[in-house]
């Protein structure tokens, strides 16, 4: 069973150079990412005064196997977990 939070669950990220998560921690454990599968930009409602959406997303196996979603919030400033596929 897959468990996901929409609007993103806080997590803490150590990014590499370009910025991509190279490890992040939930529930005070640290996972690693083997892989990166897919990235993806979302920036929308821009035009509106309130309720933009713009995040940078990536899909990712961590080193236990498991499948992530991850995404940056742009303007939240911060890393959240939004998707574990079991």
């Amino acid at each position: 069973m897959s468990r996901t939070w929409p609007s993103g669950h806080p997590i803490s990220a150590q990014t590499d150079d370009a910025g991509r998560p190279v490890t992040f921690v939930l529930s005070e454990h640290r996972y690693r990412l083997l892989r990166i599968e897919q990235h993806w930009e979302v920036d929308t409602d821009w035009w509106r005064d309130a309720g933009r959406v713009w995040r940078r997303y990536v899909a990712a196996t961590t080193l236990e196997g498991v499948l992530v979603v991850l995404f940056y919030d742009v303007l939240r400033e911060g890393w959240f977990l939004e998707k574990v596929y079991d």
